[in-house]
Formats: structure tokens, C-alpha cells, sequence
């Protein structure tokens, strides 16, 4: 059997549409997804009384109201304060990754 350009084309091609159509590597996600969630570093937000605190962002020099959502010590989430003058409830680059600046301060150094 001889196996031409068109036919090997048509071959590939009909087995990436196969694959891609059958519910295998959609399966196959979905169970890698899940087994990520359960490894023992993923963070995972403490549990506990939240608290909130208004402040203002300094990595930049723009000055961006920030809301800071704290658990304990250990900063949850941030976001841009609503109303605030400078930015009325934005955030701009520099201040989405401010959680991750508590975590890791070596992460910030610089800005």
C-alpha cells in the first residue's frame, strides 16, 4: 500500500479532528485540573474574620485608592476604593499584583 502526500494529510488531519472531537482530552483536563487544586502549595486563603481596610497604593507614583481585604495578618485580596479621586474604583498594572507583594516581597523590588 502505497501512502501518498493527500492521503497522510487526510489521515492526520482526520485523527487530530477525531481526537479533538472525542471526549478524551476534554476528560483528561478536567482531571488534571482537579488534581492541581489538591496539591499541598496551592494557596489557600485562611479561614477567619475578615477585615477591610482603606489605604493607598504606593507602588506607582499615582497614589490609587486601594481596599485591602485582610484575614489575621495575611492580605486576601486588593482593589480599587470606589469614589476615590484618583482612580474611583481602579486599579492600574502595578497594583493588581500587591497581594502577591506580601507574599513575596522580592517580587516588587524595584517599582
Amino acid at each position: 500500500m502505497k501512502i501518498d502526500r493527500r492521503s497522510f494529510l487526510a489521515f492526520v488531519i482526520g485523527g487530530a479532528a477525531g481526537t479533538t472531537l472525542s471526549p478524551l482530552p476534554w476528560k483528561l483536563t478536567d482531571d488534571i485540573s482537579i488534581w492541581s487544586q489538591n496539591w499541598p502549595w496551592t494557596p489557600v486563603p485562611p479561614r477567619g474574620e475578615r477585615a477591610f481596610i482603606n489605604s493607598t497604593c504606593t507602588l506607582c507614583p499615582g497614589g490609587c485608592g486601594i481596599t485591602v481585604c485582610k484575614v489575621g495578618e495575611r492580605v486576601i485580596k486588593v482593589e480599587g476604593r470606589k469614589g476615590h479621586p484618583v482612580n474611583d474604583g481602579g486599579l492600574c498594572p502595578s497594583g493588581f499584583p500587591r497581594p502577591n507583594c506580601c507574599m513575596r516581597p522580592r517580587a516588587c523590588r524595584g517599582r
